[in-house]
C-alpha cells in the first residue's frame, strides 16, 4: 500500500559559479537529494539520487547531470573554506 513519498536533503558544501538564472557570481549551496517512498508506515524505499546546486542570490535550484559530478565534487568547498575566500575578497575591495 503506497502512503507516500518524500525528499530528503544533505547539505553537502559550496561552490562558486555564475547563475544561469539571475547571471550573479556567488557561492551556491550543494545538496544531495533524495527521493524516498513509505510504505505502510514501516519501510522508507529509496527511489533516486541527485546533485541539485541552489543560487544563494535568487535562490533557484537546478539538478546536476551525472556527467558533471566529478566536476562539481572536484569543486566543492566548506563553508569555513567559503568565509575564508569571501574574506579575502572583500579585504581586497577595501584596499
Amino acid at each position: 500500500m503506497f502512503l507516500g513519498s518524500r525528499e530528503d536533503t544533505a547539505h553537502l558544501g559550496y561552490i562558486i559559479g555564475v547563475c544561469p538564472k539571475c547571471k550573479n557570481e556567488g557561492a551556491f549551496s550543494v545538496y544531495s537529494a533524495r527521493r524516498n517512498l513509505t510504505l505502510y508506515v514501516v519501510a522508507k524505499v529509496p527511489m533516486g539520487e541527485q546533485k541539485v546546486l541552489e543560487c544563494n542570490n535568487c535562490h533557484v535550484r537546478f539538478a546536476v547531470p551525472k556527467d558533471d559530478l566529478p566536476e562539481i565534487e572536484r569543486r566543492l568547498i566548506s563553508a569555513e573554506r567559503l568565509s575564508e575566500i569571501m574574506m579575502q575578497n572583500h579585504r581586497a575591495q577595501q584596499q
